[in-house]
């Protein structure tokens, strides 16, 4: 399923040190972007998730970047620029 999929990425890309289930669990919401001239592309569905993990007291498990995903970080949402993940 697509949300395996999501899931096995995120391990894969970036070690992501949380239990699948917790990590299965944490999952808020799914959005699909699918406005036909929405990229310069072509026509690209994006199916987006927004998976939010528990407050801990030790902060946020560590990233480990790895394949396409090597500067994977942590950033707050204020601090996202809409233009640079639009494409």
């Amino acid at each position: 399923t697509l949300d395996d999929a999501v899931l096995r990425i995120i391990k894969d890309e970036t070690r992501l040190k949380v239990p699948p289930a917790v990590l299965a669990g944490s999952i808020a919401t799914r959005r699909i972007f699918d406005h036909p001239n929405r990229s310069n592309r072509g026509r690209t569905i994006t199916r987006a998730y927004l998976i939010q993990l528990r407050d801990d007291p030790d902060g946020l498990p560590k990233v480990q970047g790895g394949g396409e995903a090597a500067a994977a970080q942590w950033i707050s949402l204020a601090d996202l620029n809409p233009e640079q993940i639009f494409e």
